[in-house]
């Protein structure tokens, strides 16, 4: 994706509104990148997610 999509002017021009964070996760056997690829309802690699800010209740 950082060779082809990502380099895409439409596409970068999208993404200036949020926040980009990149969450490697190769090791899909580390509960920790379970845990946040199931919270994200990823699954299968490479995913993008957006993911709006939880509000304080």
């Amino acid at each position: 994706m950082e060779r082809t999509t990502l380099r895409d002017r439409q596409v970068l021009d999208a993404l200036k509104k949020f926040e980009v964070v990149k969450f490697q996760a190769e090791r899909l056997a580390d509960p920790a990148v379970k845990a946040m690829l199931d919270k994200c309802g990823v699954s299968g690699l490479p995913a993008f997610v957006i993911i709006e800010p939880e509000t304080k209740k």
